[in-house]
């Protein structure tokens, strides 16, 4: 597991990484099947939503304190799947990019005393370490979109 304090450089790195894939990336490709009903488009949007969730997340601590935020993935996944589907490609990818960036600032500009408590509480790393999950994504997509050349 990388130190608990590169978190920052890391979530730069893989929204960088996700800039430069969504810049490259033609309509088609965004559209691209990836089976059980994603796409590309869809899995960016997915991102995006994530990314949005964990920005919520502090905003609330920042506000009212820190305190325990149920989360039931699956559900939530299941939930949102209906509007990623629907979101045009491109819109999704700009929404992956601009959420990505949204919440990588709010944690790199996180009172530290915060980041502290979060840390001792553990109430999930990936509101902290948004490098994890985006870059689980990007993996996926890479070799999805090299089997296509």
């Amino acid at each position: 597991m990388p130190d608990e304090h590169n978190y920052i450089q890391l979530n730069r790195e893989q929204r960088e990484r996700l800039t430069r894939l969504v810049e490259t990336l033609s309509d088609t490709q965004l559209a691209q099947p990836l089976g059980g009903g994603w796409t590309v488009s869809t899995i960016l949007a997915h991102c995006a939503f994530w990314d949005r969730y964990a920005l919520l997340h502090w905003e609330i601590w920042e506000r009212d304190g820190m305190k325990p935020l149920p989360v039931d993935v699956e559900s939530l996944n299941s939930a949102g799947f209906p509007g990623w589907l629907a979101l045009p490609p491109r819109i999704a990818a700009a929404q992956a990019q601009e959420a990505a960036e949204a919440i990588d600032h709010k944690v790199e500009n996180l009172d530290p005393a915060l980041v502290e408590k979060f840390l001792a509480e553990k109430y999930g790393l990936w509101r902290l370490h948004t490098y994890e999950h985006r870059g689980e994504h990007l993996d996926d997509l890479e070799k999805a979109l090299a089997k296509q050349h």
